[in-house]
C-alpha cells in the first residue's frame, strides 16, 4: 500500500498534498512510531516534489520533505527570539523597519513575521542560494509588495562550494564544485537601503562567512543580528566556530544572548568568551546531549534593548504559531 501511495502521489500533484498535510496535522507523540513508518514511505520518497499547505495562516509551496511546518507546531517556542528581537526593535526605533533574511528558504521567517507584527515592515529583502527554494520563495512572497527576494549565495570570497541537500528540508554548502558567490555588502550596495534594522541568518555552517562578508553593514548600520551556531554543520563545511563572534565584536557588538534549538533562553556572553565557546561546541558535537544540538545566537548592536524581556521573550510567547 505504502509503494502504491508514494507512486500515485508522485503523480498527483493534489493528491500529494493532501497526504502532506495529513501527515503534518496527525503527528502526535504516542503514534510517532507508526507516523515515521508511513512518513519515510510515502512523504519521504516525493521529498523533491512540490506540495501546497499552510504556514502561519498563508497558503504557500513548500518541498513534500519540508518539516517546518511540524515544527512549528509541535515546538510552540520555536521562533520565539526572532519575533521577540523584532517587536523590541520596532518598539525601540518607533518607525516601519527593515530586515534582511538570508537564507531565507521558502519564506516561513516572513510568514511567521507577518502573522504576529502585521503592519510594521518597511522593506524585507529575502536572500536564498539555493535554486528550487528561491522558486518556491519567490512564489510564496508575491503576495507581499514590500518584500522582495535575491537569488545569491553569500559568503566573504568570490566563490563557493555548491549546495548541497543535507537532510529533505535544507542545504547547506558542502558540495565539490564552485559556483558563483557573492558578499552581503555587495549585493546590499545594489539595493540602495536607507537602514537596516534586523540581520537574520540561518545557512546550515556557514554564517560566519556570511557575517564576515558583511562588515560594512554591520559597522555602519549597526542591525541586531540573530544567527544560527551550529558547531556540527561549521565543521562540515570548514568553518570556523569563533568567526561570528570575532566579526560581529570586531564591528562592535558585545552582548550575546544564546537560545537552544527549541527557543528556550540558553545564557547570556559579554564579550568573546574563548572557554565556553569551546565547551558549547564540544557539546554539540558530541551529539550526546540531544541529538543535532544548536544554538540560535542574538547579537545587539545598542544598550536600549531590554535584555531580560528579550530572554524571556514575554511578547513572543502568545505569538500565533498555526500552521
Amino acid at each position: 500500500m505504502y509503494k502504491l501511495l508514494a507512486w500515485v502521489a508522485q503523480k498527483n500533484y493534489w493528491l500529494r498534498s493532501f497526504l502532506y498535510n495529513l501527515f503534518i496535522k496527525n503527528y502526535t507523540y504516542s503514534n510517532r512510531r507508526v507516523w515515521e513508518h508511513g512518513w519515510k514511505r510515502i512523504i519521504l520518497k516525493n521529498s523533491e516534489q512540490p506540495v501546497r499547505t499552510r504556514i502561519h495562516g498563508y497558503s504557500v509551496v513548500v518541498n513534500c520533505g519540508s518539516t517546518y511546518p511540524l515544527i512549528a507546531r509541535i515546538y510552540r517556542k520555536f521562533n520565539n527570539p526572532l519575533v521577540q528581537l523584532v517587536y523590541q526593535t520596532y518598539s525601540i526605533r518607533q518607525r516601519s523597519i527593515c530586515i534582511i533574511d538570508v537564507g531565507a528558504s521558502i519564506g516561513d521567517t516572513v510568514l511567521v513575521l507577518i502573522a504576529n507584527l502585521p503592519g510594521i515592515f518597511k522593506k524585507i529583502i529575502c536572500i536564498e542560494g539555493h535554486d528550487e527554494s528561491y522558486k518556491h520563495l519567490c512564489q510564496n512572497m508575491k503576495q507581499f509588495s514590500y518584500v522582495e527576494c535575491v537569488h545569491a549565495l553569500l559568503s566573504n570570497s568570490a566563490q563557493e562550494k555548491n549546495l548541497v541537500r543535507i537532510h529533505s528540508g535544507s542545504f547547506s554548502i558542502q558540495g565539490q564544485s564552485n559556483i558563483q558567490a557573492a558578499t552581503l555588502d555587495e549585493v546590499l550596495m545594489k539595493k540602495e537601503m536607507e537602514f537596516v534594522d534586523i540581520l537574520k541568518i540561518d545557512v546550515d555552517g556557514f554564517d560566519g562567512k556570511v557575517l564576515a562578508g558583511a562588515t560594512e553593514i554591520l559597522t555602519t548600520q549597526k542591525p541586531q543580528v540573530i544567527f544560527e551556531w551550529h558547531p556540527a554543520l561549521i565543521s562540515k563545511t570548514g568553518n570556523d566556530f569563533n568567526q561570528h563572534f570575532i566579526v560581529l565584536r570586531d564591528c562592535g557588538y558585545k552582548k550575546f544572548l544564546f537560545f537552544n534549538k527549541f527557543g528556550d533562553f540558553s545564557h547570556f556572553m559579554q564579550d568573546i568568551q574563548t572557554w565556553e565557546l569551546e565547551q558549547l561546541a564540544a557539546l554539540c558535537l558530541n551529539n550526546k546531549f540531544s541529538n543535532d544540538w544548536h544554538y540560535d545566537v542574538i547579537a545587539l548592536s545598542d544598550d536600549l534593548t531590554d535584555v531580560t524581556e528579550l530572554a524571556e521573550c514575554s511578547f513572543a510567547k502568545n505569538k500565533k504559531n498555526a500552521c
